[in-house]
């Protein structure tokens, strides 16, 4: 159940149940059947591991900031429609399911965690793979892939467009970035070595690039960059600093116009006009209420942010850079990163990513794949624990 409740995290396109026009995805159902499951069936209860719970007190602080957020501006809020309370319901349940991961870790080990992200990612990049021939036209659209993976026919799905990218089972690119560049950095600090390792990290590089997307390339280089700055010493640090540079080189040389699209002429796009638009729209919303915002899920940016700014204001801001910092500061210990479990590491790396993706395009806190790795996180083991129960 534990595995099924994370795979689920991965299938953005689907709905499940229909309230009034707004429909709930596998996401929300498999959590909260997953916390039934440990508060109320299981004699674990909702007992939470202490190692992991700086992360777990920083977002409480973030949710709480949140409901007061909602509740100064509740004059306003009041007349939202069913969907917008779904909406806000839906981080504190990713958050309880969060708690009850921690609650059920010390059932799993090291190697199981590992396995559990191993298996997700090879399907995402399998139905990346599928998702990216179909688009080019080489088999068409199925019914069964429909039904299965992009029975959301709304016009934010972009598997129903003409995009030539690879977005996977995500409603587009950017979205799955978040995924996929966390998996990458994964598996690149990962301890274990083997061909299957190699295999995947190389398929996600590829659909990286496919992606066509600059919030993944701007991930990817922020990330690759904070990686090479810890283990600078490391041969591993070495040879990606190297590796980087080249494939750097290699991009500007042989694929510019690409490039170009992506990043260099991104600002004179169409999409960039919209963008610019929504943060106009968000900065005035920011002006009109600055320390405690408009209320959660009341404006929406073009990144995370501006929408934080203008929904939770400084102090909501404040808290999300709170969370992200419970991440970070472990890896800049060499003793906590020696008492820290090698797959704990690598999940921080992948919650780093997601984070970046959030702050470069993507502004949504409740995305299920930030909240996939943050589950992960919470079901990751420490050493030190395990040394003090042998």
């Amino acid at each position: 159940m534990t595995f099924l409740t994370l795979l689920a995290m991965i299938f953005q396109c689907d709905n499940f149940i229909d309230f009034g026009g707004f429909a709930v995805g596998p996401q929300l159902v498999t959590s909260i059947l997953f916390i039934v499951r440990i508060a109320i069936f299981n004699s674990v209860s909702l007992h939470p591991r202490k190692e992991m719970r700086t992360i777990r007190c920083a977002f409480s602080v973030f949710l709480f900031i949140c409901l007061i957020s909602i509740f100064v501006n509740f004059d306003k809020i009041q007349n939202q429609d069913l969907s917008y309370f779904l909406h806000v319901s839906q981080i504190y349940i990713f958050f309880i399911c969060s708690i009850a991961m921690s609650s059920v870790s010390r059932f799993f080990s090291e190697s199981e965690v590992y396995r559990f992200v191993e298996i997700i990612t090879i399907i995402q990049l399998a139905i990346g793979v599928l998702q990216y021939i179909i688009s080019l036209g080489v088999i068409p659209r199925l019914f069964i892939i429909n039904e299965l993976l992009y029975n959301d026919h709304g016009e934010v799905t972009y598997y129903y467009s003409s995009f030539r990218r690879v977005l996977s089972t995500y409603q587009e690119p950017s979205f799955y970035a978040c995924f996929l560049v966390g998996a990458f950095f994964f598996f690149l600090s990962s301890k274990v070595r083997n061909k299957k390792r190699t295999i995947i990290m190389v398929l996600s590089i590829i659909e990286i690039i496919l992606t066509f997307s600059s919030t993944a390339y701007g991930a990817l280089a922020i990330i690759g960059i904070l990686y090479i700055c810890l283990n600078a010493t490391s041969r591993r640090g070495i040879f990606l600093a190297a590796t980087g540079s080249v494939v750097a080189l290699i991009m500007f040389i042989f694929f510019k116009p690409i490039l170009n699209d992506v990043i260099f002429d991104k600002a004179s796009s169409g999409s960039a006009a919209a963008r610019r638009m929504w943060d106009y729209l968000s900065t005035l919303d920011f002006e009109s209420s600055p320390i405690i915002g408009i209320g959660y899920k009341m404006s929406r940016a073009s990144s995370l942010s501006m929408t934080v700014l203008a929904s939770e204001g400084i102090i909501g801001f404040i808290g999300v850079i709170c969370i992200i910092l419970m991440i970070l500061l472990p890896l800049l210990s060499r003793e906590k990163r020696r008492i820290m479990g090698p797959v704990n590491i690598s999940i921080r790396y992948a919650c780093l990513a997601a984070f970046c993706c959030l702050f470069i395009a993507v502004p949504d806190i409740d995305i299920s794949p930030l909240w996939l790795w943050l589950y992960i996180l919470q079901l990751s083991v420490y050493r030190y624990r395990n040394c003090r129960e042998a």
